[in-house]
């Protein structure tokens, strides 16, 4: 009877440790939201690496119709850097609300994921915004989840066995062999809880990523129906119940007495596994609810972000529809930059941009570039006004050699340019090609021609808006009339060069490559005999 007590004791103890450590966890976690707004800081979570933020993208591109959708391929991201703005607009307390806003900077989805009415909220409404934020960090984030996917697929990888009811109830059915024999009834009853025990790790060690997934599913459910009432539907009240059962060691730690000896009596008879299957049954079930809890947090968390993002990044507008010039723009500047310079731009007829190297014109490019591409997903754009015909981005930039494919520096161009001649072929809506320095990757001669065909061929194509930038100042005479030209320049004071990173109207009429060498510290012989070769 003693060791029952003590039994007892420790668990009834271990039973309020884990209910006032959790009590303090959440009082401190209400006590940091409130810092965060302020600090302009996402919740820290520095020590946990979430790596698939774009599970969500790879189903819709999967499962939906994407064909005429504004998709920022593989390439384009890479060109703009658009890893380090989306870490740069992340502030979302979720996984699924990176996810969500993951796929708005890489498409427009079929529905518009910022709410403007509820991005004011967040800015003006503390109570909400904190109470919000709450829900959501409650929720989490969980490692490499992807819970969208129960939005698409149509059943289970794995089927359920009923004979498994059997043998979770075979420890109690073996309790009656007591009156007949105890020896049979401890060895049917052992016997028992060895093959549910066996069964059990056996399914989850099969099942152990779906498993998280499962369980962070039921956690979306559960605060969707938290946070809007008319998401707490009868057909998924008892995941809610459910919720808290599927708990495992991955989520609580080692240490918890209560909590491991919950998970081990689960196993003995098997109730895993029979949620798990009717868990999946159910989510299968009500799919398009699933969708509608699953929508709202992620996008309820991206509203967040994006309203941080906005107080944070200074000035910003919204995108409007233009009729007249393709892009009539005023400070527009690059997103990432700590000391933009903004830039007035209109944009009524193809682009080619000349200018000295490192004056500003990729960067100009990748702003523009962007600006389109969080105009198209977020309604944001880092300018004081960007009125805008909506369209696809696609670039050809940042090329290099393929070591692994043994491509040249012109073989890796000439694909990355054709990839664009596909996508043109092929879509309908308006887009905007991106190109940096056009066919570098040859001899003059061949590049010069090259290069007038291919952005002629562009500038024949009515949906096609082409903004590219050379040194080959030939190509302004030959796109004369075609293309309007812009550019950039510097101004050379005490052996120093300064660049005012400005866009002007026309062509270049400076270069400073050879003043760079002399800059630089080349032979003195070297420097003046390229100059002279110049002038």
């Amino acid at each position: 009877m003693t060791l029952l007590y003590i039994i007892l004791s420790v668990l009834g103890a271990s039973v309020v440790l884990t209910v006032s450590f959790r009590i303090y966890e959440r009082h401190k976690l209400k006590k940091k939201i409130k810092l965060l707004w302020n600090k302009r800081e996402s919740l820290n979570d520095s020590d946990v690496l979430y790596e698939k933020h774009y599970n969500y993208f790879v189903n819709q591109m999967t499962y939906e119709d994407t064909d005429q959708r504004y998709i920022v391929d593989d390439v384009t991201w890479k060109d703009m850097d658009l890893d380090d703005l989306f870490r740069r607009i992340d502030y979302c307390f979720t996984t699924i609300g990176q996810e969500l806003l993951y796929s708005s900077l890489r498409n427009s989805n079929d529905f518009d994921v910022v709410d403007e009415s509820q991005v004011e909220k967040f800015k003006t409404d503390r109570t909400y915004r904190e109470g919000v934020s709450y829900q959501l960090a409650k929720l989490s984030k969980s490692r490499n989840s992807n819970t969208s996917k129960y939005m698409y697929q149509s059943k289970s990888e794995e089927n359920y066995n009923p004979f498994f009811i059997f043998t979770s109830f075979l420890p109690v059915l073996s309790i009656p062999l007591f009156i007949i024999s105890p020896f049979a009834a401890v060895i049917g009853f052992l016997t028992g809880l060895a093959v549910n025990i066996y069964m059990s790790h056996k399914h989850k060690n099969s099942t152990s990523r779906e498993y998280d997934d499962i369980f962070y599913s039921m956690m979306i459910i559960d605060t969707a129906g938290k946070m809007n009432a008319e998401l707490r539907h009868p057909a998924f009240k008892k995941l809610s119940y459910l919720g808290p059962l599927f708990v495992s060691d991955d989520h609580v730690g080692e240490l918890n007495m209560t909590v491991q000896l919950f998970i081990t009596l689960k196993s003995l008879f098997m109730i895993d596994y029979h949620m798990y299957h009717m868990v999946i049954r159910d989510l299968r079930k009500h799919q398009e609810l699933y969708r509608k809890c699953w929508h709202y947090t992620a996008a309820l968390d991206v509203n967040y972000s994006t309203a941080l993002w906005r107080e944070s990044t200074g000035t910003y507008s919204h995108p409007g529809e233009n009729t007249e010039e393709t892009i009539n723009t005023k400070g527009l500047y690059h997103p990432l930059l700590t000391r933009p310079v903004p830039n007035d731009f209109k944009y009524s007829k193809d682009i080619l941009l000349t200018g000295s190297n490192a004056s500003g014109k990729s960067t100009f490019m990748r702003s523009v570039a962007l600006n389109i591409i969080t105009g198209n997903g977020l309604n944001t754009t880092t300018s004081t006004a960007f009125n805008y015909k909506k369209g696809m981005v696609i670039s050809s930039m940042d090329i290099s050699d393929s070591v692994i494919e043994g491509d040249s520096y012109f073989i890796s161009e000439v694909k990355s340019l054709k990839r664009i001649v596909d996508e043109i072929e092929d879509f309908d809506g308006n887009i905007y090609c991106i190109i940096d320095e056009i066919f570098k990757g040859t001899n003059t001669v061949e590049r010069v021609a090259a290069a007038e065909s291919f952005l002629e061929y562009l500038n024949k194509k009515p949906n096609v808006f082409v903004l590219a930038a050379t040194h080959d100042m030939e190509l302004t005479k030959l796109l004369k009339g075609r293309f309007d030209f812009y550019h950039f320049s510097e101004q050379m004071e005490d052996d120093e060069i300064y660049f005012d990173y400005t866009l002007k109207p026309g062509a270049a009429s400076t270069t400073n490559a050879i003043e760079l060498l002399r800059l630089h510290g080349f032979p003195d012989e070297v420097y003046k005999k390229a100059k002279e070769k110049v002038t």
